[in-house]
């Protein structure tokens, strides 16, 4: 993480410790549940591209970009509780995903303050959002790609870039279809299997009651 100060984004991480012992119990039950928490086709692209996002600065030296994911899903199909998951997981506090209709200049902080972090963002719905809102999320989707510069003027008439470097998942029930967006993500789709599927919601539970924080540190 870059900023500084009392609001910086690194104050909502923190890592918890685990002895050995604790930590071979741990990764043990993570890793014999997580892929049963939903269908596999759904739940591995996910974990796939969040293991991944430690070595993103790496990765986009390797190639043009680093891809998003976009979760898509109906209400009640997994997603928001799956993202508090990969949350806690990457050491959030907080394990609320933010949402896609906060302000832009919080956005733009959020997203430029870590290159390895994942941001998670919830709620995207177009009949919940003001245009400018939805308009601006798509483009900084669309520049954090490839990692592109926004830069924003001040008062005074001087300017700051903003580099959009964070990792970025987006969960929502509106499906992309911007040709321009479409290249550029993961997309997962969730359906409403977990409902019905009591294996899914043991698998899920079993995750959660984890110390899932102490798993970044290693």
């Amino acid at each position: 993480p870059y900023e500084k100060g009392g609001d910086a984004f690194y104050h909502n991480i923190s890592y918890q410790s685990l002895s050995d012992t604790e930590y071979k119990i741990f990764i043990s039950g993570l890793y014999s549940n997580i892929p049963f928490i939903n269908d596999d086709t759904t739940i591995m692209p996910f974990v796939g591209w969040f293991y991944s996002t430690p070595i993103k600065p790496i990765l986009m030296h390797e190639g043009e970009g680093y891809p998003l994911v976009f979760v898509h899903g109906t209400q009640g199909s997994g997603k928001t509780s799956s993202g508090k998951i990969f949350s806690r997981l990457a050491g959030y506090k907080n394990s609320e995903p933010k949402s896609c209709t906060m302000k832009q200049f919080p956005m733009l902080k959020t997203l430029s303050a870590t290159n390895a972090i994942p941001v998670l963002l919830d709620e995207f719905k177009l009949s919940d959002m003001r245009d400018e809102d939805s308009d601006n999320l798509i483009r900084y989707m669309r520049k954090s790609y490839a990692g592109e510069i926004e830069t924003k003027g001040k008062a005074d008439q001087s300017t700051v870039d903003y580099q959009l470097s964070a990792p970025l998942a987006v969960m929502g029930e509106w499906s992309i279809s911007q040709p321009a967006l479409n290249e550029r993500i993961i997309l997962v789709q969730f359906k409403d299997a977990v409902k019905k599927n009591k294996k899914m919601q043991e698998a899920f539970k079993n995750v959660w009651a984890l110390p899932l924080e102490g798993f970044m540190e290693r």
